[in-house]
Order: structure tokens, then sequence, then C-alpha cells
């Protein structure tokens, strides 16, 4: 699964729309949702630092969005679960 594949996936589980993530990751009104589009379709891949926001948009870790090793829909899920810091 490649990489918008994955932006893709995560960002319909948590219910999002393309426009809602674009804007989060500072796009203007008019074009958040065809520069998220771009992604995960794969005509643009993302930078480094976009990929760190989008996975934070995303509460998961950038190894569920560019881990090629996450091929399936069931090791994907084992990575989607949100992200917590723990404390003592």
């Amino acid at each position: 699964m490649a990489i918008g594949e994955r932006i893709r996936y995560i960002r319909k589980k948590h219910n999002m729309t393309q426009k809602y993530l674009g804007l989060q990751l500072g796009f203007g009104e008019k074009n958040a949702d065809s520069r998220v589009a771009q992604y995960e379709n794969g005509r643009r891949e993302p930078r480094e630092d976009m990929l760190v926001d989008i996975a934070n948009i995303l509460q998961v870790s950038t190894l569920a969005l560019d881990n090629p090793n996450l091929d399936n829909h069931i090791r994907l899920m084992h990575n989607c679960l949100p992200l917590k810091i723990y404390t003592d």
C-alpha cells in the first residue's frame, strides 16, 4: 500500500474530509482538498515535514504512513491506534 493510500485509509477511519485535512495542514480554502487528493492519488508525495504534520493531524505514527511493511489493513490498523503519551 502506497503512502497516499494509507493517508486516505486513515483519514476515512477518522471520518475526515480531504478539505478538512488540507485546511489543518495550512492549505488555502480553494485548494485544500485538491492538494490532499494529489497526495492520496500518488500524483505528489509529501515531504518529510508534511508527512509528520499529516501523521500528527491523523493521530498516528509516521510509520503508519510510510512503512512499506504495512501491506494490509490488519497490520495498518495496529499502527493506527491513537497515539497517547504516558507519564508517571
